[in-house]
């Protein structure tokens, strides 16, 4: 059934998740929004009448991904400063996404159809923790399997450097470095050797696109 109440809360819930993870920009969105939405477009009135679990549905994610998609796309000059940075004050952050919801109605309400794909590389240093882990054990070489890669991007995980808690693993000229903050007992500095890595997934992305 649905709440509207709940499903304008799950923007503050989303927020608190955002600012934990270090994106303040999608935290800033997603604050902003919690006040900004209203029925004044048929997107802001599908969110708030939202009849699933809005958390679980990820309802923040898909209005912001479809936001983030125009200020990509350059079509709202105001929505860019948001996501820029330039604009940062609560008030006219939030008279900005309210005026947008209206003006980009029909190129937002498909995004709400479902939940955006979070890409991300830096997962990949979970994977190759447990690789280190295995390779002390069994023997440097690994094929990578993923179910549900998404656009791909941990498939490359042979072609990244890491540094987890100051051991390293991966070509030294990498262009990209994972580096992310340690806690707890180190992973083994053992030697790795990816020598495939394939996957699936029902919608994959192309980066290219």
């Amino acid at each position: 059934m649905a709440n509207e109440p709940a499903n304008r809360a799950a923007f503050d819930i989303q927020a608190g998740y955002c600012a934990a993870m270090d994106a303040p920009i999608t935290a800033r969105v997603c604050t902003a929004l919690a006040e900004a939405l209203d029925r004044d477009s048929e997107t802001g009135r599908w969110v708030l009448d939202w009849a699933g679990e809005p958390v679980a549905d990820a309802l923040a994610l898909r209005l912001v991904g479809g936001l983030h998609a125009l200020h990509r796309a350059g079509v709202d000059p105001a929505l860019s400063a948001v996501f820029s940075c330039v604009e940062t004050d609560p008030a006219r952050v939030s008279a900005t996404l309210k005026g947008t919801l209206v003006a980009h109605n029909a190129a937002l309400l498909p995004w709400l159809n479902g939940p955006p794909q979070t890409n991300e590389a830096a997962r990949s240093a979970g994977m190759m923790t447990g690789i280190l882990h295995l390779a002390e054990r069994y023997g440097p070489r690994f094929e990578v399997l993923e179910i549900g890669s998404s656009a791909g991007l941990n498939l490359l995980i042979d072609r990244y450097r890491f540094d987890l808690g100051g051991v390293t693993v991966g070509p030294s000229a990498s262009p990209v470095t994972i580096h992310p903050e340690w806690r707890g007992t180190l992973p083994p500095g053992a030697p790795v050797e990816i020598e495939s890595a394939r996957g699936v997934d029902i919608h994959p992305v192309d980066v290219a696109d």
